[in-house]
């Protein structure tokens, strides 16, 4: 069986080891606020490439209860750290990243 979750949306909060993210619905426009679950390695690499009101992809799968655990975070456009880049630019964090 399949288990995976893909969302993309705008960062609400983070406070380790979750991130709030405000996710808009493409048919009927309804707004959601997903508590999403990171591994401390990516975490640590959304607080240092992003902040509030980014837009950021996660990727990830349910656990009991409904839970939402991120595996992959893709900064599609991050806010922190002063000047908007234009360029086209994806980062990426992966716990491969670490192992490296």
């Amino acid at each position: 069986m399949l288990n995976q979750v893909i969302l993309v949306g705008r960062l609400v909060k983070l406070e380790e080891p979750n991130i709030i993210l405000k996710v808009v619905s493409a048919t009927t426009y309804d707004e959601w606020l997903l508590e999403i679950e990171l591994p401390h390695n990516i975490f640590s690499n959304a607080q240092a490439y992003c902040g509030v009101d980014s837009v950021i992809g996660v990727k990830g799968h349910l656990e009991q209860g409904n839970k939402i655990v991120g595996e992959k975070v893709t900064f599609l456009a991050p806010t922190k750290g002063g000047e908007e880049d234009d360029s086209n630019t994806v980062q990426e964090s992966t716990e491969t990243e670490s192992q490296s």
